[in-house]
């Protein structure tokens, strides 16, 4: 009818209305993977308001759903929580400190030192009378050293000691990106293999299902009906396998991200790789 009105939710948050001669359908966008939305009819009471409500609680449950994660964030996670990596990033900072340690074996050095004292004397008549003083001494001493040997050999030691530090640490950088790149790509190779598996065990029943048909109305032999429960239940046994690998996979790259795995962002189908 011309009075009905139809809620529809657009991209972003934005809702508006829209006032058609017949009964639409009001969708949310298809981004967020949710179903259509059929309006009710504008006879009952409060169909406005209540097909609203119902397109906005479905939005937001949307809206809240964890996004999914990219290589570059859980490189990002595996940074801060892998304990290999953590390791090198120690022992790198304690490398650095070896330069710092033989320079300062060839740097003037200095002292400063000094005494202070307070004396308070009372005398044994009470005539006498009472006698407050302070001493101080200060020194300071300084030390530069001419020529030696050792130190200098010590210092550039260290220089040496801070760049193998430097080096090793980058080395474990492209450790941890390699491992958690194998990881990430592993468990999405094991969830497209998971989707084949039960695509494959659903059409094996399927087949199942035909054949049993076939052979009660006297169309086929019983090793057909045989041969599709073999393939049926090997289908299901290739499906458990998999879902088995997926948390064995899943288990690797919590390792390394000390969390749980977050839903992975695949790979786009259009996107292409250049050797």
């Amino acid at each position: 009818q011309a009075g009905e009105y139809t809620a529809r939710v657009l991209s972003g948050c934005c809702v508006h209305f829209a006032r058609p001669r017949r009964a639409r359908q009001a969708t949310l966008i298809s981004s967020y993977g949710l179903t259509p939305l059929i309006a009710q009819p504008a006879g009952l009471p409060g169909a406005n308001v209540i097909r609203l409500l119902l397109a906005l609680s479905l939005l937001s449950a949307a809206l809240q759903a964890p996004l999914a994660a990219t290589l570059g964030e859980v490189y990002e996670m595996a940074r801060g929580s892998d304990p290999q990596f953590a390791a090198a990033r120690a022992a790198a900072l304690a490398g650095r400190e070896k330069s710092v340690q033989g320079r300062a074996g060839i740097l003037p050095s200095a002292s400063l030192g000094g005494t202070l004292r307070r004396t308070h004397e009372v005398g044994g008549l009470a005539s006498e009378p009472v006698r407050d003083y302070t001493t101080h001494n200060w020194n300071l001493s300084a030390t530069l050293p001419v020529l030696r040997r050792a130190n200098v050999e010590a210092w550039r030691q260290g220089e040496l000691q801070a760049q193998l530090a430097d080096q090793q640490l980058r080395l474990a950088g492209q450790d941890l990106l390699l491992r958690v790149a194998k990881g990430y790509f592993e468990v999405l190779q094991a969830h497209e293999v998971l989707a084949s598996t039960g695509a494959q065990r659903t059409a094996f029943a399927q087949q199942l299902t035909q054949a049993r048909r076939a052979f009660e109305v006297g169309m086929a032999p019983v090793t057909d009906v045989n041969e599709a429960q073999a393939r049926s239940d090997l289908a299901v046994a290739q499906e458990i396998a998999a879902r088995n690998d997926i948390e064995l996979k899943r288990s690797v790259l919590e390792k390394s991200i000390a969390r749980a795995v977050p839903p992975l962002a695949g790979l786009d189908e259009q996107a292409t790789a250049a050797l």
